[in-house]
């Protein structure tokens, strides 16, 4: 057992110095690339239509209540119940759609991100590779960066063709 632990004693330093450590400010890179820039005036052009089409939904929602109010006194109970409950299908109908109109968006800047994150990733993968790293750290959640790491951000910039 002794010598086990003498043995593991010798290697693990070892194969722990030939390891590689890079990190790489992703946001960074991200914040860069004229592709984002794109997808978020997509984003902004969509959530600008939804918030329009909501406004004009919340628009006939108030006239149709006020008409409502004006004229509750002189309606029948069953009228007035009628015009009660489309008032509330209208409300409902409204939180749906906001609830629908998030889901897409959501949905939409998945889409749009997916393949700039791809693009990202890959020349992450070639700069590491390059640098014969064993692992790469995003600089967002390291606590500390010693003399030995290699930040990869210049070199990977640079491969996509980024200030």
């Amino acid at each position: 057992m002794k010598k086990l632990f003498l043995a593991l004693a010798l290697v693990l330093p070892m194969m722990a110095m030939a390891q590689k450590i890079g990190h790489v400010n992703s946001s960074e890179i991200m914040a860069a690339m004229p592709e984002l820039t794109e997808a978020q005036k997509t984003l902004e052009a969509s959530e600008a239509e939804y918030k329009k089409e909501m406004e004009a939904m919340q628009q006939e929602l108030q006239e149709k209540y006020k008409a409502f109010q004006d004229k509750a006194n002189m309606l029948g109970e069953a009228e007035r119940n009628k015009q009660l409950l489309e008032l509330q299908d209208l409300d409902s109908r409204i939180q749906k759609f906001a609830e629908l109109s998030r889901q897409s968006l959501s949905e939409q800047q998945a889409k749009l991100m997916q393949p700039i994150q791809e693009k990202v990733y890959k020349a992450i993968e070639a700069e590491a590779k390059a640098k014969g790293l064993s692992y790469v750290l995003d600089q967002q959640v390291m606590l500390y960066t010693g003399k030995d790491a290699v930040d990869i951000t210049p070199g990977v910039k640079k491969a996509l063709g980024l200030k």
